[in-house]
């Protein structure tokens, strides 16, 4: 008996001996664990390629349960089907493997040790406390949580615990085994240390084991002798490799049977292999006796069954030659030295002869003739059995793959003439199509699992699922005549990727197996055989991109995402492998040096890494990856491509395909989805771009004055799709009359030419070459992705001659000579600039070289006629100037009728003299213009004049507003005083508001 403290190497052989059978309770998987280990998301990569070695198909698990059951840890299965490998474990079925494989003397179930472990779990409550007593499980909770799934991280403690196999502190290297772990840490090193598990970048530890992985480290742990014979398939009809004898189990009897009896069992024989694996596909069974040879039903009137299940595909009887073959598909193995024991059972006509006699005997195997082995003798009697109809019904409109307890379809059992007991009944799938179903399943353990019989709601029987049929056994239902038994269908259905739904009926009279409650005699049964077919819904999945923007990105940005999708599926399925490919491939090969070495694309789901893409691959245009995750509805996977882009990228655009293939459920079933590829956006490597606009000036005076500082407009720099850097800001004159700037500005001195960033004075350098002036400011000026800068230039002007009167200056960004550049990139290489600037203009309008801009002020007055008072005030200091012109705007509350017939003045404020409006102003329409050149008075540094605004003719019940938009005034470029010689007239737009 071993113990926690010794080591499994002392373990003796014969401690195999000591067996724990297990049991047949449904297969639920959780965690176990006196250390939970951490929850992680169930669309963790769980690597195949990648993963440790217990990720395996069923058949490859086989060798290892065969093992296990060599040893008696668990029972001998007569085929792979039986150990169910791909099917999860519980806690409770796992405790029982320890419990076997450790050898421990077994505890008794008390009942007293966990509060959900009770004797009604049967000998698997044994189990469980007989390893709480050994301390192989703690004992501190009060609850064992027996039904509950296992990890593989736990299922690895405890097998190594059972053997008392001590954790290791030396890292086996599993990328998503550490610390957090807790305790099952050391047991998964302990494991890769004496290759239990082989060494791989992932363990999967969170992930749910199955039978067959359980089955594997149990017998890799202990030290199994395991021989994988999974190169030849003795299942494979004509896959014969031994011999067949087949003998009579029992002694030959006759029978008395009714006229129309079914499935009365005539004997059961005994099938051997000798000298190897047989594979079992036919029998031939002969007819002879008095009577009519008619009487046995020619179609399945001679059938094959083991442990009360149909087990022959098909049978035919001929009534000439007497002779019933029955045929095996699949074949049946058996393995070399073991038996397989079958019932042959006949059914008769439903008017069979009276008095009638039928011998049988097995004349044939697998097309050979042996020795005849006689059968049983069945006499027909005058008595006919009751009937009972069998039909499908209320079947469902469709069922979805991937999803647990759906319903089917309700098999209708009833009596017409005798009570019955209903013991079970089978329904048959059927290769119809029909409606949207092309393709139905071919095997119905492919489609189906834990199948579950309803009556009334309440779970009868017990379900068991073959490639041909679904039997339903133990109901002893009764079912009195006029009644009928109604059995609702429900089932996990599996994920199909081949077959879209599944056609199901009740085939013949073998089918349904049914007694008279009176005479104990079997019913015979008239099947309704009108399939029904039901079609699998599609699975459902979106897999949609994260940013639906196109990306330009610089040379030299890092951490760019190619790709980024998310998916997600209405069932949980498995994607076992992406393939990439690039989209435009025929710009691929020219984008491949991007990518070389170091700089290689990552393709990553959910953040951890599953391959690389590099030069070559996007030479080929196409990489595929072996990996393997999980998605649900409430799980998605964010697939995406990223990497970094070289300071001397090739530019243009790129854009990426992500498929995904292999996709299968959850039990390993292959799946398809709705939508399998998604195409990224494009992702543009160029220099940057940017937007730019043409400001308008803050000052609306247009006029260039000597001695001031004049604000000639700005220009608005936005970055479109990334950072950028300002290197060189130059600005072009255009529709300019001056002959220099220097006329106007001292440019010797650099302080006379400034530009502001918002607002603040940047630091730089000013070159002026005749009117053009280039900026370059002491630090390179960034600006951050869909950010806007503003950028005004500011002259600081001097005295000029009277030569510079009345020119014009105007400015615009000279996009050719302006240098902007991507944040990451070389700004000493100017091909690198950014090409998408504008020649935009800084200001409106031109600017006038002229005097200081007469101050305009204007307030309301309301006395007689006069609604407002505008003042004008000359503030040139070496220029006296005269108002010839203003232009107002006049609005009011008021509806436009109220005003009708109002006439606007003005008047000179000192000597009244009027002018009106010329033709066209209008109260809330167009503005009025008034020509003040017979009434505007010369008016020296200081001086002002004062114009009244009048209104008359109506008497409006409302306020009205007076605004100046314009003034024209002119002056004398060579003297104070306003002459006519040398005189110009300048207009400037205003905006004052009488107040």
């Amino acid at each position: 008996m071993i113990t926690s403290d010794q080591s499994y190497q002392n373990f003796p052989a014969k401690s195999f001996d000591f067996c724990i059978l297990f049991s047949n309770h449904t297969i639920v998987m959780a965690n176990f664990s006196t250390k939970l280990a951490s929850t992680v998301s169930a669309a963790a990569i769980v690597a195949s390629a990648m993963g440790a070695s217990l990720v395996s198909a069923a058949s490859e698990f086989l060798p290892y349960a065969e093992a296990l059951a060599a040893k008696k840890v668990i029972n001998s299965q007569n085929a792979e089907s039986g150990y169910r490998l791909n099917d999860q474990i519980t806690r409770a079925e796992l405790a029982k493997v320890a419990a076997n494989l450790g050898g421990y003397t077994a505890v008794k179930c008390t009942g007293n040790v966990y509060t959900d472990v009770t004797a009604s779990l049967g000998d698997l409550c044994d189990a469980i406390e007989t390893l709480a007593a050994a301390k192989v499980i703690s004992t501190a909770s009060n609850t064992f949580r027996p039904t509950a799934n296992v990890t593989r991280a736990e299922m690895t403690k405890m097998i190594l615990g059972a053997l008392a196999v001590a954790p290791s502190s030396t890292s086996a290297g599993y990328s998503d085994v550490n610390s957090s772990l807790g305790d099952l840490e050391g047991f998964i090193n302990a494991a890769a240390e004496k290759n239990i598990v082989n060494k791989a970048t992932y363990f999967r530890p969170n992930a749910t084991g199955s039978r067959g992985e359980v089955f594997k480290i149990a017998a890799r742990a202990a030290g199994l002798d395991v021989t994988n014979n999974n190169t030849t398939d003795p299942a494979k009809p004509g896959a014969t490799t031994g011999n067949i004898s087949v003998t009579s189990v029992g002694s030959a009897t006759a029978q008395y049977v009714p006229r129309n009896a079914s499935s009365v069992k005539v004997g059961t024989i005994k099938v051997t292999a000798t000298g190897g694996d047989v594979a079992l596909q036919s029998l031939v069974i002969t007819r002879s006796g008095l009577g009519a040879s008619t009487d046995v039903e020619s179609s399945n009137g001679i059938r094959a069954a083991i442990d009360g299940k149909i087990v022959s595909s098909n049978g035919y009887y001929n009534s000439s030659s007497q002779q019933g073959n029955i045929y095996f598909t699949p074949s049946i193995t058996i393995k070399n030295g073991e038996s397989k024991n079958i019932d042959i059972l006949v059914s008769l006509n439903n008017n069979a002869e009276v008095n009638s006699q039928h011998q049988f005997s097995i004349t044939s195997v697998n097309t050979q003739t042996i020795t005849p082995v006689t059968l049983g003798l069945i006499n027909t009697t005058a008595y006919k059995t009751g009937v009972v109809r069998a039909s499908l019904s209320n079947k469902a409109s469709e069922v979805k793959p991937g999803s647990k307890d759906q319903r089917l379809i309700s098999v209708r059992i009833q009596p017409t003439d005798r009570d019955i007991t209903l013991d079970g009944f089978a329904v048959t799938r059927d290769n119809t199509t029909g409606g949207n179903v092309t393709r139905p399943t071919n095997d119905l353990t492919k489609s189906f699992n834990n199948v579950t019989v309803l009556q009334n709601g309440k779970a009868v029987g017990k379900a068991t699922v073959t490639a041909d049929k679904i039997f339903v056994s133990g109901l002893n239902t009764p079912v009195k005549v006029g009644s009928t038994a109604t059995f609702d269908l429900r089932s996990d259905v599996l994920l199909d990727g081949v077959n879209n739904g599944v056609s199901l009926k009740i085939e013949d009279s073998s089918d349904v197996s049914a007694k008279e409650t009176s005479t104990n005699q079997i019913t015979r049964v008239e099947p309704t055989t009108t399939v029904q077919t039901i079609p699998f819904a599609n699975v459902t999945n979106s897999f949609v991109s994260n940013n639906t923007a196109k990306l330009t990105v610089a040379p030299g940005t890092d951490d760019v995402k190619f790709f980024d999708a998310k998916l997600t599926s209405s069932v949980p399925v498995i994607v076992k492998k992406l393939k990439v490919s690039v989209d435009n491939g025929a710009v691929a090969a020219a984008f491949a040096n991007n990518f070389d070495g170091a700089n290689a694309l990552r393709v990553r789901v959910n953040g951890l890494e599953v391959g690389q893409i590099n030069k070559a691959d996007l030479t080929a245009a196409t990489k595929e990856f072996t990996t393997s995750f999980v998605v649900d509805e409430n799980t998605p996977a964010n697939i995406t491509i990223e990497g970094n882009v070289i300071a001397d990228a090739t530019l243009g655009t790129i854009r990426f395909k992500v498929a995904l293939e292999n996709v299968e459920d959850m039990s390993r079933n292959r799946a398809t989805l709705q939508t399998t590829t998604r195409t990224g956006n494009d992702i543009s490597i160029s220099n940057g771009s940017v937007n730019t606009y043409s400001t308008s000036i803050s000052n609306p005076i247009n006029t260039i004055a000597a001695n001031t500082v004049v604000d000639m407009g700005s220009v608005g720099i936005q970055s479109r799709d990334q950072d950028i850097k300002v290197k060189k800001l130059a600005f072009k004159a255009v529709n300019t009359t001056l002959a220099g700037l220097n006329d106007i500005v001292d440019t010797t001195n650099e302080d006379n030419v400034s530009v502001y960033m918002d607002g603040s004075e940047i630091s730089g350098t000013a070159v002026v070459n005749g009117n053009d002036i280039t900026f370059t400011p002491d630090n390179e000026i960034y600006i951050s992705k869909s950010t806007r800068k503003d950028f005004t230039l500011k002259l600081r002007t001097k005295n000029f001659d009277a030569a510079a009167y009345g020119k014009t200056l105007q400015y615009e960004l000279d996009k050719d000579s302006t240098d902007v550049f991507a944040q990451n990139v070389d700004s000493s290489v100017r091909a690198n600039r950014v090409t998408t600037l504008s020649n935009v203009k800084l200001s409106s309008k031109a600017h006038t070289v002229g005097i200081l801009s007469p101050r305009i002020t204007a307030v309301k007055r309301i006395e007689g006629t006069n609604i407002a008072e505008v003042t004008v005030e000359n503030a040139d200091t070496d220029k006296n100037i005269k108002t010839t012109g203003l232009k107002l705007s006049i609005t009011a509350r008021g509806k436009d009728a109220d005003f009708n017939g109002a006439v606007v003045a003005l008047k000179d404020g000192i000597n009244g003299d009027e002018v009106a409006a010329a033709p066209g102003g209008k109260v809330n329409g167009n503005d009025f213009t008034f020509n003040t050149d017979t009434i505007g008075n010369e008016l020296t540094e200081g001086a002002e004049q004062k114009f009244f605004v009048t209104l008359t003719g109506v008497t409006p019940d409302d306020t009205v507003v007076v605004t100046v938009k314009e003034i024209t005034y002119k002056y004398n470029t060579n003297t104070k005083e306003v002459g006519t010689a040398n005189t110009i007239s300048h207009p400037e737009t205003r905006s004052v508001i009488a107040k």
